[in-house]
């Protein structure tokens, strides 16, 4: 993650050094951090930074209070705002170098369909043209790969270069296929 921060000179390695030290100091699973949008951030009494975020394997909610510090390697506070300054375009995600997470309903648009529930999730409704197409249904959700695969290209890429001799192993190797 340092080696990253030091050496980067676009906005996507200020980008991926702000993923790598949000992975190590808040989350440890790269599947909560596809879930943190903007909303989730929010600052409380006596000027304490504060995330909000759902565990994806647990659905529980959980929050971090952050404080600040001067060092990218050890302050979450300033990776938040690497990434927020370093985004390309407006987007939800705090993260706008990861895609977004797929949701697959089986939900049909119908006369009861509240009208909030498809302002607030409009992907989540299969349009009516798509649900008479059942050759669709074998294929998967979301083709690309996922966050899993873009975390380990990042630490692939910058983990020979920053010294690293040995591989990961045990917890983070039961996580590259979830």
């Amino acid at each position: 993650m340092v080696y990253l921060y030091s050496t980067a000179y676009t906005s996507a390695d200020y980008q991926d050094a702000a993923l790598l030290c949000l992975l190590w100091f808040l989350f440890g699973r790269a599947s909560d951090l596809t879930m943190l949008r903007k909303a989730n951030l929010s600052i409380g009494a006596g000027d304490i930074f504060f995330v909000r975020f759902i565990r994806v394997k647990t659905a529980e909610e959980q929050g971090l209070s952050l404080f600040p510090d001067d060092d990218f390697s050890t302050c979450p506070l300033l990776a938040i705002a690497l990434a927020l300054v370093t985004q390309s375009s407006p987007t939800a995600s705090l993260l706008s170098q990861l895609s977004e997470p797929q949701t697959v309903s089986r939900a049909t648009l119908t006369p009861a369909t509240p009208l909030i529930d498809l302002i607030d999730h409009p992907e989540a409704v299969i349009p009516l043209h798509q649900t008479a197409k059942k050759s669709d249904e074998s294929k998967t959700a979301d083709a690309a790969p996922g966050i899993h695969s873009y975390v380990n290209r990042v630490l692939d890429r910058v983990a020979k270069n920053a010294g690293v001799a040995e591989r990961l192993t045990g917890f983070s190797t039961v996580e590259r296929g979830t």
